[in-house]
């Protein structure tokens, strides 16, 4: 049971209290021990700035990565180098638990390449450019569904990359 004045929640050190009375806009909400304001219109408040404002959260988030990156990359290869094992485990896991779909859509997009190499070919452009364009194509596709790991290494280093993606 909540405290009913603000001077016992004070000395009790909680964060509320409730009077038992309407705020002046007829909540019959707690209240906060810091500034006595309505729980439920403050709740209305930050609802309401957030739909006027629905960008300004992420400012503030945005400027930091932009202004930080570097000790964020940091932070990341410490998780990275500090649970390998485990992230390796969880790739391979994803890697089991949805193969066919894996599999299917690499050779659809296989299928694609194809038609795009004969493409490049007729027109007498070079395959080495839509080489390394299908290299990186590949390389997104099984990020996407979860396979930052062997996968990538083993499209990255393969010449014929068609016999990975359809193999």
């Amino acid at each position: 049971m909540l405290p009913t004045s603000r001077a016992e929640a004070k000395r009790l050190g909680l964060p509320h209290f409730n009077t038992g009375k309407p705020c002046k806009y007829g909540h019959f909400a707690d209240r906060r021990t810091e500034n006595s304001d309505c729980v439920e219109c403050n709740r209305e408040r930050r609802a309401e700035w957030g739909r006027l404002n629905p960008l300004k959260p992420y400012v503030y988030s945005w400027k930091y990565r932009a202004s930080h990156q570097n000790e964020i990359k940091a932070g990341r290869r410490q998780f990275r180098a500090a649970h390998l094992q485990q992230l390796k485990l969880d790739a391979h896991e994803f890697y089991l638990a949805h193969q066919d779909e894996i599999k299917a859509r690499a050779k659809s997009f296989g299928k694609r390449i194809q038609s795009k190499w004969r493409f490049i070919k007729r027109r007498g452009g070079s395959l080495i450019g839509a080489k390394r364009a299908v290299r990186l194509r590949a390389t997104v596709i099984v990020r996407r569904m979860g396979l930052k790991f062997l996968r990538t290494c083993a499209l990255a280093k393969r010449v014929d990359v068609r016999q990975c993606l359809l193999g």
